[in-house]
């Protein structure tokens, strides 16, 4: 159960912030240094695992309730969806403290992409541990790939779990040029 739990999170869609963080972007290369990005993600995902939820509207990638709607042909509310969103990530932090684990997350690899001068794609490979206080329970570790994108040069990043659908997911915000380009780039990194 509280395996199944922690991976509910790692495949929910996730992003984050930036919270008035150094940028360190270098607009002049096609791939640009992923410091920010790293702790965009880091941030997030720790303040989660703090029970902190407030950001969580601003979290989530805006084409995930298009795709959605699309795909099972209903409203959607963003209200509703992230209120979904939140009941699974306050399991995981119940579990956390009911269970007294120490969950953190690390970066293994991200890398991005410049598509438009304003416009960035990431991807980020997460590695979540659980570590139990009781030595009868077993050590827990969940790897998740996420997709981290930009409209605005880097300056703040929203992110889902990469899927087999995250070409259509991302169709809604990115041109047929745009989406080989991406498509290229994740299945190669």
């Amino acid at each position: 159960m509280i395996r199944l739990t922690i991976l509910m999170l790692i495949t929910l869609t996730m992003s984050c912030k930036n919270y008035k963080e150094e940028k360190t972007l270098e607009l002049t290369t096609q791939v640009i240094n992923v410091k920010n990005l790293d702790s965009f993600v880091l941030l997030t995902y720790n303040r989660y695992l703090e029970g902190d939820f407030s950001k969580l509207n601003e979290n989530v990638y805006k084409g995930i309730y298009l795709y959605l709607e699309n795909k099972y042909h209903e409203n959607l509310s963003e209200s509703d969806f992230v209120s979904s969103y939140r009941e699974s990530l306050e399991k995981i932090f119940e579990v956390k403290t009911k269970y007294n684990y120490n969950l953190s997350y690390h970066i293994e690899k991200s890398k991005i992409i410049k598509l438009e001068p304003n416009k960035y794609l990431g991807i980020v490979t997460t590695n979540l541990i659980g570590t139990p206080s009781k030595k009868t329970r077993e050590k827990i570790q969940s790897k998740d790939v996420l997709i981290a994108v930009s409209f605005d040069y880097g300056e703040s990043w929203q992110f889902f779990s990469k899927t087999d659908s995250f070409l259509e997911i991302l169709s809604f915000d990115f041109n047929k040029d745009e989406l080989d380009k991406i498509e290229n780039f994740v299945n190669n990194n």
